[in-house]
């Protein structure tokens, strides 16, 4: 189950996410490269991350190749051949759009405010409920302004989130351009 909910960088968690993340196809069907590509992101999801920096992310691959053909997982060629593989990452997917800012956000808060709060609340099924309204969150943003939504930016915080009113004092935020919590 951990390697299903381990942060890898960037909003994802998991390696199927991940996997759908940096080169938009399925874990199942990732390269050899790939795979160890995701394999690196563990120790330092965004230190290593191949987005953050392709070298140190393909020096932390060339490791975990080096690795896996020293406790005899892969031969020295496959690590070899590896290495020199090209690796391609899919386009960054805008993370407003998934809802993934707010999710991060309330994973974050539930680890400061419950020790191991993630886990216990995959263990215990608990569940969050939050006013982001995704279908709302797939529209583009001059589509979004011209539906009357505001994009607010919060000083200090670098956030840009769609929002509307919903009530007295209420506000439903449908969608976050940038992340800055």
């Amino acid at each position: 189950m951990y390697i299903n909910e381990i942060y890898m960088g960037h909003g994802t968690y998991g390696v199927e996410a991940a996997s759908r993340h940096y080169f938009n196809k399925r874990a199942r069907d990732l390269s050899l490269p790939e795979a160890t590509m995701l394999a690196g992101l563990i120790r330092g999801p965004e230190w290593y991350s191949p987005r953050a920096n392709w070298e140190r992310a393909q020096a932390r691959q060339a490791w975990v190749l080096d690795r896996m053909a020293t406790e005899g997982y892969i031969s020295d060629q496959e690590a070899t051949q590896a290495k020199a593989m090209e690796i391609a990452l899919s386009r960054e997917p805008r993370a407003a759009i998934s809802g993934e800012l707010l999710r991060s956000h309330i994973r974050s808060s539930l680890e400061q405010h419950m020790p191991n709060g993630s886990a216990l609340a995959a263990i215990a099924g608990l569940r969050i409920f939050t006013t982001l309204a995704l279908p709302l969150g797939l529209v583009s943003q001059p589509l979004a302004t011209s539906c009357g939504l505001e994009l607010k930016t919060e000083a200090g915080k670098g956030q840009d989130c769609f929002a509307r009113k919903c009530g007295p004092g209420l506000r439903q935020q449908l969608g976050a351009i940038s992340y800055g919590w």
